[in-house]
């Protein structure tokens, strides 16, 4: 079962790291600037997550965990949010 949206954000975890299994690459999602209704549960969001590098043709990508703070190796990612228009 998947956390909500608001349970990660009131936890402090807002934070979500996601990988494009088809390139590798991981990325993070911040949840407070999601655009879904916080009683969403956080893995439906990957029905919205797109990799930038691959296009919309990518496989679905995988999540990896919530995060408090996004680490160095995360920040930037190549996903984009499902608040971001896809093309």
């Amino acid at each position: 079962m998947s956390p909500l949206i608001r349970g990660a954000l009131i936890a402090g975890m807002p934070g979500l790291e996601v990988l494009c299994p088809a390139c590798q690459t991981v990325g993070a999602v911040d949840l407070r600037r999601v655009d879904r209704h916080p009683e969403g549960a956080v893995a439906a969001l990957v029905l919205g997550l797109t990799c930038a590098r691959c296009g919309p043709a990518a496989p679905m990508p995988r999540l990896l965990g919530l995060h408090a703070l996004p680490s160095a190796r995360r920040s930037g990612g190549g996903l984009r949010e499902p608040s971001a228009p896809v093309g």
